[in-house]
Parts: C-alpha cells; structure tokens; sequence
C-alpha cells in the first residue's frame, strides 16, 4: 500500500538509518524531509517541507532528491544559537518566516530592550530615521554614540510613548532583524483597538448593522491618526462655515487624502476631548466608508466630505 512519511532530516543529502526504516514501511511512497524545527508527527506547513525522495516498490529510498522551492530554513536548520529570550527566539522565527511580525510586536511590548535616548528620554534616530532596540546592548566601544545619548532599558510598551513622531522601530539590527511600523507598536501598546477594526464597526454602521451609540462606543476606544498642524495639535478645515476635522482609521488612508505629510496618533476619545467647538470628525474622507461624527458625540451620519 502506498503511503508517504514525513521525518526531520539533517539535510538533503544525508539519509539516516532511521530514515531508511521509515522508508521500508511505505513502499512506493514518498519520503519527506522535514525542518528539523517541526514536528513530523504534527501538521507540518509546506514551508516546512525541505523536500522528498521517492520510494521504491522494495522500500528503498531513490536517488533522486526533489527540493521544495517553497522551503523556509528554521532558525535552527541556519545553525542560529539557541536563544531563551523570548523577543530574540521570536525575532529569529520571524526573520526565517516561522511567525509574524504581530508576534514579534507582542514580544517587544512586555520584555525589556536597550535603546539610545537623548536627555529628554526621547529615542535617539539612526540614519534611515528609526529608533534601533536590542535585547542586550552593544559592547561599550562597538559604535560611537551620539553627543549626549545614553543607553536607556524599558520594556517596549514603555518605549512606545518616548518613539519620535512616526518612527518605526528595528529589532536587534545586524542579527535577525524585525522591522516594526510605529503606528502598530503605539496601537498595541495603548491596547486601542486597530484601525481595521474601526473600518469594520463603520461598514456595519452604514449597513444598518449597528446602532450609533455603538459605533461612538467603538470610535472612543480605536487607535487613529491625525494630520499634524503647523502648530502642536491637529489640523482643522474650514470651508464655506463648514468646519471639520479629517481623522484616519491608517496611515494608507492619510496618505491618500493628504499625501506624505506630518501626523500623529491618538485614541478617539481624546480627540473628542480635545474637539473645538463647533467642528465635527470626518473619518477616512475619501474613502468607500466616509462617515461624519458631529461635535456633540451623540450622532452619526453617512456624508460625503468633498
């Protein structure tokens, strides 16, 4: 009867005898090479898979090896070092395509990274404008600091309230890198909900799904973003006595209303706490979903902003 094995292999060229016996029991089947990161025994995802020979009617494993192009080297099939620290083992897992960067973000949140900081305890920028966390500090004498920089320690949900406007955060550069957008690393670390979220309540909304106050309830709660003025706070548009204030539900969005411009996040009930008299909210206008939050809090409408 033909059947396929699947068992971690220390390579594409080396045969165990283990492998050999497992061959002998499906005949005329396959033998996959699995990631020595993964369980054979469990579901094995075909990034996994390193590839397979083809077993003969007698048991015995071909000489041809079929590589899969799909395969992704685990941290530990590179020979990477085996790390204890969470937000290293999971920077290493994402940087080999074994998780995602949400992973690595949730990581960051609750260990604790060195940074550079200025007096002021901001974060100090490297040359392509991010602010570099490690989870141990380099040498002493490994780079030259910034006049006045000192290294700091915090967790990253610490750290995301000392982030520059707009800076993305670079996980132990030099090593298994993870890149991750400022704006997610605020959202996570204010426990806001996402933006996606928000854009989901408005559909719903404008369906006839969901009642306004719930809706107001889940705009309060959500991670936005803002176009920053000239002068600190918000910008706000005036037309015709129409006066309004342009809030995103993502970064996508704000560019494609304001192209590339200064902007900065909050939660949506500080923003309603921080609303002149007399304006309103548009969310995402330009988008499908434009809804208009009037000043009062107490009413939503469909509304194209142009």
């Amino acid at each position: 009867m033909q059947a396929d094995v699947l068992v971690n292999a220390p390579g594409p060229l080396l045969i165990t005898a283990e492998m050999r016996a497992a061959a002998r029991e499906a005949p005329g089947g396959w033998l996959f090479a699995v990631d020595p990161h993964l369980d054979p025994a469990a579901e094995v995802p075909d990034h996994g898979l390193i590839g397979a020979w083809r077993i003969d009617e007698d048991g015995e494993i071909g000489a041809e090896f079929r590589a899969n192009p799909d395969y992704r080297p685990s941290p530990v099939a590179r020979g990477w070092p085996q790390l204890a620290d969470g937000l290293d083992r999971t920077a290493q897992l994402a940087a080999s395509g074994y998780t995602t960067l949400d992973d690595v973000t949730a990581a960051l949140l609750v260990h604790e990274v060195a940074y550079l900081a200025a007096a002021d305890g901001v974060a100090v920028l490297d040359q392509d404008g991010r602010v570099n966390v490690f989870s141990t500090p380099p040498p002493p004498d490994s780079r030259v600091l910034p006049e006045g920089a000192l290294w700091r320690r915090s967790t990253g949900r610490a750290l995301a309230s000392h982030l520059p406007g707009g800076a993305d955060v670079l996980v132990n550069p030099g090593r298994w890198e993870a890149l991750l957008p400022a704006a997610e690393l605020a959202a996570r670390a204010s426990g806001a909900a996402s933006g996606e979220e928000l854009v989901a309540r408005i559909e719903e909304f404008l369906a006839g799904e969901l009642d306004p106050h719930a809706l107001h309830t889940a705009f309060c709660g959500a991670h936005v973003f803002c176009q920053a003025g000239d002068t600190p706070g918000f910008l706000a548009v005036e037309e015709d006595g129409d006066r309004v204030v342009p809030v995103f539900t993502s970064l996508v969005e704000l560019a494609r209303f304001a192209g590339q411009t200064a902007w900065f996040s909050t939660i949506g009930q500080e923003l309603l706490d921080l609303l002149p008299d007399g304006y309103d909210i548009v969310v995402d206008p330009g988008s499908s979903h434009p809804l208009r939050l009037l000043g009062s809090a107490t009413e939503l409408r469909e509304r194209d902003p142009r």
